[in-house]
């Protein structure tokens, strides 16, 4: 069975106390494209509690989408709080793997992430390892 594995990327932020500190999150990086290939990648979350994958409206622009052109609908997260997207059909490019999706962008989006209907649905197995900050995709 193919496989790759992706370390963590470290995310510094600021805690409560005002210390600069790091984060490991697992972030991807992806290619998307639909008819123009995006000319740099995309670092997306991997996010097991997402059900789709929902990325910045910028994304889409990158590879010549008009994003309001796409299926509009509402889509509800932490808190219950609406996000208005716009769903369009691309490529995402992740290693040597590649495969057509569904993808949700939205202006008020700011991390790129990949959700359990369109990105978990194409591999056989992912595996978090939080000890070895890592990511493990079988397909």
């Amino acid at each position: 069975m193919p496989q790759f594995e992706y370390s963590y990327l470290a995310q510094p932020y600021t805690n409560s106390s005002g210390k600069l500190i790091q984060e490991f999150r697992p972030f991807v990086p992806v290619i998307l494209s639909k008819g123009k290939l995006a000319t740099f990648p995309i670092h997306a979350l991997v996010d097991s509690g997402a059900d789709y994958c929902l990325f910045p409206a910028q994304a889409a622009e990158i590879i010549g989408i008009n994003v309001k052109t796409g299926v509009k609908k509402s889509i509800y997260g932490i808190g219950n709080q609406e996000v208005i997207s716009y769903t369009h059909k691309v490529k995402l490019h992740i290693v040597k793997y590649s495969f057509e999706t569904f993808i949700d962008f939205s202006e008020s989006q700011k991390i790129p992430l990949l959700g359990r209907d369109g990105f978990f649905n194409y591999f056989d197995r992912v595996n978090f390892n939080q000890n070895k900050k890592s990511i493990l995709f079988k397909y």
